[in-house]
């Protein structure tokens, strides 16, 4: 066209120097619309692996947490893991209320994780583990939140102070709690009295050799 006369020299060179600008958008733009297909496929992928029912209800519809007694009742409690491997069989053990029970075993005869059944933490094959009057299987993470503590052989500090880490489980406890409006966290004072008296909800204490159960007085 430009031989033709049809079509200036200067447009000709603005034409192509144009086309030689539009390449590189074009490319980054392809480029971008083909990591967003890779990113979305990994992403669904993901997901995947999270989509899935949570073992236990994490909090209560339609009522409070539970304020249970202190009373713990484990009954023809069995535990298998994922492999099969039979870690628990046939267990039976009662803790009264404000009664303490230390297990003594091997490491890898089932102690910790006859806690952590009791503590909601592993969900257990077959029997029974009442607290109280309720079924822990039963019991959401609020509940169970609100009625025990657990002190693991490998704990777990979070970043913050002492005083923080201490008042944890007080924080959690109160967060979202409508009967905990208004009530402020125990002081030093109380604190201390505390750290003096038996355990306000039953505590299990996991160490390599030793599991401590320790039930409360029942709640008033």
């Amino acid at each position: 066209m430009s031989i033709n006369g049809e079509l200036e020299l200067g447009s000709l060179v603005a034409f192509l120097s144009a086309q030689e600008k539009l390449f590189d958008p074009w490319r980054e733009l392809i480029d971008v619309y083909q990591s967003y297909q890779e990113a979305s496929v990994s992403y669904r992928q993901t997901m995947q692996f999270f989509d899935h029912e949570p073992e236990f209800k994490l909090e209560p519809h339609g009522r409070e947490p539970y304020h249970l007694e202190g009373r713990i009742d484990v009954q023809d409690l069995s535990f298998k893991t994922d492999s099969d491997v039979q870690l628990l069989n046939g267990i039976n053990l009662s803790v009264k209320s404000g009664e303490q029970v230390a297990l003594v075993g091997f490491s890898g005869s089932g102690k910790s994780t006859l806690a952590q059944c009791i503590g909601q933490l592993y969900k257990y094959t077959s029997g029974h583990i009442w607290m109280g009057d309720k079924e822990v299987a039963e019991l959401t993470k609020k509940d169970i939140a609100h009625n025990i503590g657990l002190v693991a052989q490998s704990p777990f500090i979070f970043d913050g102070t002492i005083e923080d880490n201490l008042l944890y489980g007080c924080k959690a406890r109160m967060n979202g709690d409508p009967s905990a409006s208004g009530r402020m966290l125990p002081d030093l004072d109380e604190k201390l009295k505390l750290s003096s008296r038996p355990a306000c909800s039953p505590i299990f204490c996991a160490s390599v050799s030793t599991v401590s159960l320790t039930a409360p007085a029942t709640h008033n």
